[in-house]
């Protein structure tokens, strides 16, 4: 299965490639100004080569290829990092020296977001947990159930 694509009118296309194209040629000169040494070779090397650039759709929420895969663990639960990556690594610039945790039986959930944005986690069985790990409802058939628990009062 092929990615969607989406059509780019072409002037709009040509103004983002230029615009890249001055901002790469700036960047070459910048590195070139850094390190005390003429620009020329960069930048001969760099016009010597064809550059393609790639639009990337970061609104797929199925689409994790160009997201960070370092865990984050906030609550009880660890979840995705899910902050953009450059094209062939695996992690952001906020986790380079991540390693993944050896753990042996961990359990796996699925995060499901309601409508109001509140975010919850759902285990093989279906049993439904908040990120602190606190079990409060099912989830059957896209239907979320969350348990409603009253609170008895002290009677004196």
């Amino acid at each position: 299965m092929s990615a969607p694509s989406y059509p780019i009118p072409k002037p709009f296309w040509d103004a983002v490639e230029n615009v890249l194209m001055v901002k790469s040629k700036e960047l070459i000169k910048d590195i070139a100004r850094t390190l005390n040494q003429s620009d020329k070779p960069l930048m001969e090397a760099f016009k010597a080569k064809k550059h393609t650039f790639h639009l990337v759709d970061m609104e797929d929420p199925t689409d994790n290829k160009f997201t960070c895969e370092a865990l984050v663990c906030q609550h009880a639960v660890a979840h995705r990092c899910r902050k953009p990556v450059l094209l062939g690594q695996k992690v952001c610039p906020e986790h380079t020296t991540w390693k993944m945790p050896a753990v042996q039986s961990k359990p796996e959930l699925k995060r499901i977001t309601t409508h109001e944005g509140e975010a919850y986690f759902v285990d093989s069985l279906m049993n439904v947990y908040t990120a602190d790990f606190e079990r409060v409802g099912t989830f059957q058939d896209g239907e979320l159930t969350l348990f409603e628990i009253e609170q008895e009062e002290e009677y004196v």
